[in-house]
């Protein structure tokens, strides 16, 4: 009889089986020099290739972007010569929209910006000013401020400058006006509209404030106010800045000798000086006798001046500023 050999059961086999099965993973994940060093290499050259790649697709990021910058500064400077052509041509509305398109194209063209707020001065200028117009004015002194406050160059500071004081001088702010010649003559004290326009501001402040407390009175020298208190009065108010404008009035004349506008004022604000003098008769004997000397000297330097005609209407330029664009773009 053959005797049957013991059969393993099946809960011995499945005991088994995991242990073998865990033999085998233990050995097969049991770690390979060779194998780490390939594996290591490889994801060294991966990643020496991804760094490549990124690199690679940042600079053609940067020339994309390169170039767009650089086609939108060709518009802007494109839009700004259309602007300047336009402005030229006293089409001040098209001229601002082109500049303001230049202005969104490329925010650092600093020409741009000054631009339309010398054209909006010149739309305020246009017209008597009045509640409806006064926005142009707004326009102009809130994009000059912008520009000076981003560190413009010399010459765009000057400009900026010189609208805010002819801006204020229209809209009779004259404080404001003053403030920003004198900001001016620091930076650029040469220039002899400044004077002439501070010493026009002295006078017109002087003669406005006169006429509010005595009225108006010849200038004969028994027509003087002979009240006292209101002539000690005024010349508490008045006598600083008669003082500012003759001082100023006499640099524009050393600056340019032939200003007859500026002698002019210098007569007037003399005979201001007179309505001060109270009652030294002597003094102001001495300030009309220099009044009529200023006047005299005007009109001898307007009759040599070949641009006024016999029989022309004497006039006398106002506190304010020729602002003129170039007709190119600056680079």
């Amino acid at each position: 009889m053959i005797s049957e050999q013991p059969r393993e059961s099946t809960a011995e086999l499945a005991h088994l089986a995991p242990k073998s099965i865990r033999r085998y993973r233990s050995k097969a994940n049991k770690p390979n020099p060779v194998r780490i060093a390939k594996l290591d290499g490889i994801m060294s050259l991966e990643s020496t290739m991804s760094n490549g790649w990124r690199w690679l697709i940042a600079v053609v990021i940067a020339v994309a972007l390169a170039s767009i910058w650089g086609c939108d500064k060709q518009r802007a400077r494109s839009q700004m010569k259309d602007g300047l052509r336009a402005y030229h041509s006293g089409e001040y509305p098209q001229a601002k929209q082109h500049f303001e398109t230049a202005s969104a194209l490329d925010p650092n063209l600093v020409d741009s910006q000054v631009a339309l707020a010398v054209t909006a001065t010149k739309q305020y200028l246009e017209f008597v000013p009045t509640p409806e117009t006064t926005h142009y004015a707004d326009e102009a002194v809130s994009q000059f401020k912008h520009v000076l406050d981003n560190n413009p160059s010399k010459e765009q500071r000057i400009l900026c400058l010189k609208g805010l004081s002819t801006v204020y001088v229209k809209m009779e702010k004259f404080d404001d006006a003053y403030e920003y010649n004198h900001t001016l003559i620091d930076l650029a004290p040469d220039i002899p509209d400044s004077y002439y326009a501070i010493g026009v501001i002295e006078w017109t402040k002087t003669y406005k404030l006169r006429m509010d407390r005595i009225g108006l009175v010849h200038q004969s020298q028994d027509e003087f106010t002979t009240d006292a208190t209101a002539c000690e009065q005024l010349r508490n108010t008045n006598a600083a800045h008669i003082q500012s404008g003759i001082s100023a009035l006499q640099k524009a004349v050393s600056l340019r000798p032939q200003d007859y506008s500026a002698m002019s004022y210098l007569n007037l604000i003399y005979r201001e000086k007179a309505h001060i003098d109270c009652t030294d008769k002597d003094a102001r004997a001495n300030d009309v006798k220099t009044a009529d000397e200023w006047i005299d000297r005007a009109m001898l330097a307007r009759s040599k001046d070949t641009n006024v005609k016999a029989g022309d209407p004497i006039h006398l330029r106002d506190a304010v500023y020729e602002l003129n664009l170039p007709t190119e773009t600056l680079d």
